[in-house]
């Protein structure tokens, strides 16, 4: 968190996980994209082959991030809706 306060960013997308996961800190969101591939990992044993769109919307201040994974042979799709409004909210 130190260095998402240090970098002074809403969204942070970061890897090395291979695991596709949105997560919201104190108003910020950390966006891991996962593996396309569903590469080995060192940190999960089954990892599961996904990706993630992001969609800027509007003046930038929206963004709507499709969280694609493949499991079981079927395709999951997610969808997480972000925006400054509701950052603003939250850091209030």
């Amino acid at each position: 968190m130190a260095f998402l306060r240090e970098v002074d960013c809403d969204v942070l997308i970061y890897g090395n996980s291979h695991e596709a996961k949105i997560t919201q800190i104190e108003g910020k969101y950390l966006v891991s994209p996962g593996s396309m591939t569903g590469a080995f990992s060192p940190f999960k044993q089954d990892t599961v082959p996904s990706f993630i769109l992001i969609e800027y919307k509007g003046d930038g201040t929206e963004l709507t991030l499709y969280v694609y994974k493949f499991i079981n042979g079927q395709m999951d799709i997610g969808q997480t809706d972000i925006s400054k409004e509701v950052w603003f909210k939250i850091l209030e």
